[in-house]
């Protein structure tokens, strides 16, 4: 069964960074630490490699990092460790079905954790990583429908015919 990118939470800046190269070869098969050494202006993958063994990643080269990987997650893991939430600018369109299920499951998941938590049940990362994807979904979805009177065009997806 394929991850569900949209509730992985990192609790590392390395972890982040591993995760950003799993999703990369998990969406393209002729990923590699090669091209992604050469997207940030390195001629040794090696670099990379103790980059990501220490977390030490130049902040200048996060947003190349996750744009070439397809993915924010140490942008997301940095505004988490911080206490703040990270949510996809909506364009105003109508959610599908799938959306609003995801949504449900969510936050079926977060009040689920939290019951067991207060109940010495779960772990507290865990808890508040499901948390924290509740309240982003959430959050998601108040701001597309403030948006659905003037929605934006979605240049992302394919054209439908």
């Amino acid at each position: 069964m394929a991850r569900n990118w949209n509730r992985v939470t990192p609790t590392s800046v390395s972890h982040a960074m591993e995760l950003c190269i799993e999703y990369a070869k998990e969406r393209d098969p002729k990923f590699s630490i090669d091209r992604l050494a050469e997207a940030l202006g390195q001629n040794n993958k090696s670099v990379v490699y103790k980059w990501l063994s220490n977390g030490r990643l130049p902040g200048i080269l996060i947003p190349i990092w996750e744009l070439f990987c397809g993915i924010d997650l140490i942008t997301r893991y940095f505004n988490q460790s911080r206490g703040k939430m990270t949510i996809t600018i909506p364009s105003g369109r109508k959610a599908s079905a799938r959306e609003i299920n995801e949504l449900q499951i969510s936050l079926n998941d977060a009040v689920g954790l939290l019951i067991k938590h207060y109940g010495g049940n779960a772990d507290t990362d865990e808890t508040i990583a499901a948390l924290i994807n509740g309240m982003e979904s959430l959050a998601w979805h108040k701001a597309n429908i403030e948006k659905v009177d003037q929605p934006e065009f979605d240049f992302s997806q394919e054209p439908t015919e």
